[in-house]
């Protein structure tokens, strides 16, 4: 494993209505978690990273207000369908930044809206709406991911800095009984 955290949170799959099961949906942020052993993390869980971890991992998009619930966009797919999609990941920061709470996530649209209440986005969203066939829609999402699609188009500069990089599969850490 590499430095993930699973979110154990049931999906719904946009593309089919189906309500998917956390350990099939694969929700996963990888090179966030600071043990290079991955776990579950469940809702209401504080979690031992800080919003300063965020900016190693997503693109930041903006800064949450004070109060604001942190809000990151990341990619699943649907085990039925194979169908690609987004999650909405909402963390409640704790007093003075100390750390982060899990709060829920939830399958999103890949619109405009989403992606202008998000803090942060994984690289994969970023590839993803650069994918979007050509319409007014997909031009909004774009925009609304700047910062994202740039510091993106900056990175492909780079070797590789985020993630797992040995191009092996992890496998899921154990749920807990």
């Amino acid at each position: 494993m590499a430095y993930e955290f699973w979110f154990y949170t049931p999906l719904t799959c946009l593309g089919c209505g189906a309500t998917i099961a956390p350990e099939e949906a694969e929700l996963v942020a990888t090179g966030l978690n600071p043990d290079p052993h991955g776990r579950w993390v469940y809702p209401g869980e504080v979690m031992s990273i800080t919003v300063d971890d965020f900016w190693s991992v997503f693109y930041h998009l903006r800064d949450p207000a004070p109060g604001e619930p942190l809000r990151a966009l990341a990619t699943w797919a649907c085990p039925l369908n194979a169908e690609g999609q987004l999650a909405r990941i909402t963390f409640e920061i704790l007093p003075d930044r100390a750390g982060v709470r899990f709060v829920e996530a939830h399958s999103v649209t890949e619109k405009a809206e989403e992606a202008a209440q998000a803090h942060f986005a994984d690289a994969d969203v970023v590839r993803s709406a650069k994918a979007l066939s050509k319409s007014a829609e997909r031009d909004a999402l774009l925009q609304a991911l700047a910062p994202a699609v740039e510091a993106a188009a900056r990175d492909a500069l780079l070797p590789a800095v985020n993630g797992d990089e040995t191009g092996e599969e992890s496998e899921q850490p154990e749920t807990r009984s």
